[in-house]
């Protein structure tokens, strides 16, 4: 396989399916081309060269054995090919697929059983080594608070102490006397932004608890985290939950 980056093949993919939608917009009676309106289509028509061609393209990468694995998964999901095929497909690309590959195929937005199967491939299975029931509960809990809204602090709040006279009333059993406090004044504000960094290996470590801890609250808590309550409740009136 020719060294292609992953990254650059998959937003290729993207692109190309954005370009299956591709219009040209047709100018109205004076002339003027405008946007089209939202759910409409009268002043426009298919670009269906443009649309030809990134199906071309589409199915090339697909096809060819030098793309990496998961851009021809999503090249064959911008296609419309069978999801039963696709995912077959994908399953026998995994067993040689390489670590980065893998690790694009462990992803929430992926079918369960494939990114289960990605999962294990990764030897993300043995979650629960050393671990009982409580260590797993609370190792969610640090993972939510901690770490899956992490920031990175720019510059700590600055600010400076006033003396500020104010009026205690009945503290002190009469209303004619004014006491001094001191008081923080803020001259500059905490400046943060996120820490994607964190947050995205937050995320990972809860994905992985989700699927294969053998703890029924530490799955339920971790899908909580992931906002993934509906399918966890899905997956457990199923009976599939579980891939252990």
């Amino acid at each position: 396989m020719k060294n292609i980056s992953i990254d650059y093949a998959v937003s290729r993919v993207h692109t190309l399916a954005s370009d299956l939608k591709a219009i040209i917009l047709l100018p109205d009676e004076k002339g003027h081309i405008h946007p089209p309106m939202p759910g409409s289509l009268n002043n426009s028509k298919p670009d269906t060269e443009k649309r030809e061609n990134a199906r071309t393209k589409l199915q090339k990468i697909y096809d060819s054995a030098e793309m990496p694995y998961i851009a021809r998964y999503e090249a064959g999901k911008a296609l419309g090919i069978d999801g039963k095929i696709l995912n077959e497909q994908a399953g026998s690309w995994m067993e040689d697929a390489p670590l980065e590959d893998l690790k694009r195929f462990y992803n929430p937005l992926q079918p369960d059983e494939m990114r289960i199967k990605a999962g294990r491939l990764l030897g993300f299975d043995n979650i629960d080594e050393g671990t009982d029931l409580n260590d797993a509960v609370k190792h969610v809990w640090r993972l939510e608070a901690a770490s899956l809204h992490a920031k990175i602090v720019l510059q700590e709040e600055q600010g400076h102490v006033e003396e500020v006279e104010v009026y205690p009333g009945s503290r002190y059993g009469t209303y004619d006397c004014w006491d001094v406090e001191n008081v923080w004044v803020v001259d500059a504000p905490r400046i943060t932004k996120p820490d994607y960094e964190k947050r995205k290996a937050a995320k990972l470590e809860l994905l992985k608890i989700y699927d294969f801890s053998k703890w029924r609250n530490a799955r339920y808590f971790a899908a909580k985290a992931l906002g993934m309550q509906a399918r966890f409740k899905a997956n457990e009136k199923k009976g599939t939950f579980v891939p252990n």
